[in-house]
């Protein structure tokens, strides 16, 4: 079995408007919808493996739609994919985000 390891680095997109401060978070996190990826960082690493085999930095140095394409490409491979909160959020900003530019996010499984 094959498991990725990837954890985002976003900013909120400045094409949305920020969002408005509530009385119990006056300096509010966007949610996931509201972000943009800067740069996405990941480790492939197979399970009879005791160091990962693969380490990757997509950054921004094009363009978010070329960094989210590459991820879709390693996610089609079908692999466990590992984060820290990534359920609620990692994923979702990188399925909203990718919906944004026409890309697929179904990896086969």
């Amino acid at each position: 079995m094959a498991y990725l390891v990837l954890d985002l680095e976003t900013i909120p997109d400045p094409e949305l408007p920020p969002p408005k401060p509530r009385p119990d978070r006056p300096d509010p996190f966007p949610p996931p919808p509201c972000h943009q990826i800067v740069e996405i960082g990941c480790a492939w690493i197979d399970d009879d493996e005791s160091k990962p085999i693969a380490l990757a930095t997509l950054s921004r140095e094009g363009d978010e739609r070329v960094m989210l394409a590459k991820l879709g490409a390693i996610l089609q491979r079908a692999p466990t994919v590992v984060t820290w909160n990534g359920r609620h959020f990692d994923m979702p900003v990188v399925t909203v985000r990718s919906m944004r530019h026409g890309l697929s996010t179904t990896a086969r499984g």
